[in-house]
């Protein structure tokens, strides 16, 4: 065998030796001898390799097989998958397909987990092209399919505006409807059996009411057994000769309402009776918003759970009765920002007996309240249980407001409260220190939470300005006791202690036997 190593000068003196004697026949014969066997060569060449690469392979999978991933129970694989998935639609519709498509093991796995395809989905019935259509319908229903029999929460927008209602206001909303009978509608509705949670997003040229008839989301809802319903939100919008029916429900249970400014709303048929957590968000200001709450309240007797967003009502006189809820616990109030002056509080709590109520929640956003003492304390004589109280930028609130407040909160047991200086001055924390054989202030309060607002720190009012901190920590002290020293008092205190206070977002520390600040 010749040398493979020899170099183009040794083997040109070989060949020249070897060709010597030899015809110009011969020599073309020992070229074409030579491309055979380079041919042969190669030929073992790419067997070879072949060879090479399928061990490769090999060593690949192999490894992968002893992967630590691999050894991993699907369950605990299908966790990790819905923990990685973020929960805004387009962004989970992405983190899903994405894992899926990582790897045929991981697209098995993702595709029967049918809790991956539950999050909530937004479906958008727009107007499309008719392939575009045909696509997205094709995507809605594999997603749907995916989810096999489980419940579902979906939210619709439905679009009924043109592209010339940017320019003109003279279309009428029913000229802007094409998007409402999408056949997008058909594929949803067959899966109404199933639905967990529901909310109806209408966009108009006209904000958010539209008459309920223009919409198949709300003539269709009737025919349909809502079995699984649990949660529904929509906007009933402001044509009161329409009947919003909807079909059987007899898991719903929670209730949200957008209304717009109109002084009637549809009728609304659903099963009222079970509906224990309400939620209405009123998008304007007029002398309505009383009279609607209240009926809509009143459809309601086995509320535990009512939220109210709307903008402080116009003061009217206190002639309507007042509406009892013996099951209501939880109450919350957020008044936004108003354009009218004489707004008040007093209109909303002058209707209300609430004597299963613990919590109450208000979240203020109109300094122009004014606030009225006497008739808040008459409906805290009406609600007599109320334990938990947050009041969110109470500015309104006065610091002669907070006592009174206080002093008909007898079962308070926590407090949180946004900072304001009219409320929270010398005389309030005076008034909060417990002192021995004095009559406590709210005896049972033992979780407080101050805090920080968008005109001022707390922490810069308590400590930087020297104002408060003083007072404020003679008030914590008193009501602080460890262990041990509760052990040794002969006669246990009439207040209860403290077990978390928090102060522009700073959480004391209680352990100790005197309470430090690291900022004072």
């Amino acid at each position: 065998m010749e040398n493979p190593t020899l170099s183009i000068r040794d083997i040109l003196r070989e060949q020249t030796e070897r060709t010597r004697l030899s015809s110009r026949a011969e020599i073309a014969q020992y070229i074409e001898d030579c491309v055979s066997k380079i041919a042969s060569l190669e030929s073992q060449i790419d067997a070879l390799i072949a060879l090479r690469d399928h061990e490769r392979d090999t060593i690949q999978v192999l490894r992968h097989i002893t992967s630590p991933i691999r050894s991993l129970p699907v369950e605990l694989l299908s966790e990790i998958f819905d923990l990685t998935i973020r929960d805004q639609t387009h962004i989970m519709i992405k983190d899903t397909f994405r894992i899926s498509q990582v790897c045929s093991d991981w697209r098995h796995v993702a595709h029967n987990t049918a809790r991956l395809w539950t999050r909530p989905l937004q479906v958008s019935p727009w107007r499309r092209s008719p392939k575009s259509e045909r696509a997205y319908i094709a995507g809605l229903n594999t997603w749907l399919a995916r989810s096999g029999t489980l419940p579902i929460s979906l939210k619709l927008h439905v679009d009924l505006r043109t592209p010339s209602d940017y320019r003109s206001s003279t279309r009428t909303i029913r000229d802007c409807a094409p998007s409402a009978d999408s056949p997008i509608w058909e594929e949803v509705f067959k899966t109404s059996c199933r639905w967990h949670s529901l909310d109806f997003y209408v966009e108009s040229f006209y904000g958010w009411g539209f008459p309920a008839q223009s919409c198949p989301c709300y003539r269709g809802l009737a025919q349909y057994s809502l079995d699984r319903l649990e949660v529904l939100k929509f906007a009933p919008g402001d044509d009161d000769t329409v009947i919003i029916h909807f079909g059987p429900a007899p898991r719903l249970q929670t209730l949200s309402l957008v209304i717009e400014q109109q002084p009637h709303l549809p009728e609304i048929i659903l099963p009222w009776i079970q509906i224990t957590t309400l939620s209405l968000n009123f998008l304007y200001t007029t002398e309505y918003v009383l009279p609607i709450m209240m009926k809509i309240f009143g459809q309601c007797p086995n509320l535990t759970q009512a939220s109210v967003c709307c903008t402080p009502s116009i003061d009217l006189p206190k002639v309507e009765p007042i509406v009892t809820f013996h099951r209501l616990r939880t109450l919350s109030l957020h008044s936004i920002e108003g354009v009218e002056e004489d707004l008040h509080l007093a209109p909303f709590f002058d209707r209300l007996c609430l004597p299963a109520l613990e919590e109450l929640v208000w979240d203020n956003d109109d300094n122009r309240i004014e606030w009225d003492e006497e008739r808040f304390s008459a409906f805290q004589l009406r609600s007599p249980n109320i334990s938990r109280l947050e009041f969110v930028n109470p500015d309104p609130i006065s610091s002669d407001d907070l006592r009174a407040i206080l002093r008909h909160a007898t079962n308070l047991t926590h407090l949180k409260i946004g900072f304001i200086n009219n409320s929270w001055n010398r005389a309030t924390c005076r008034a909060l220190t417990y002192k021995e054989g004095v009559p406590p202030l709210v005896p049972l309060l033992h979780h407080l939470v101050i805090l920080s607002t968008e005109d001022g720190d707390a922490e810069d009012l308590f400590v930087k300005q020297n104002v408060l901190w003083k007072p404020l920590a003679t008030f914590l002290a008193s009501r602080h006791w460890t262990d041990a020293q509760l052990a040794s008092r002969a006669v246990p205190p009439a207040v209860a202690r403290w077990t978390h206070v928090e102060i522009a977002d700073k959480v004391l520390d209680l352990s100790e036997d005197e309470i430090t600040w690291d900022w004072m």
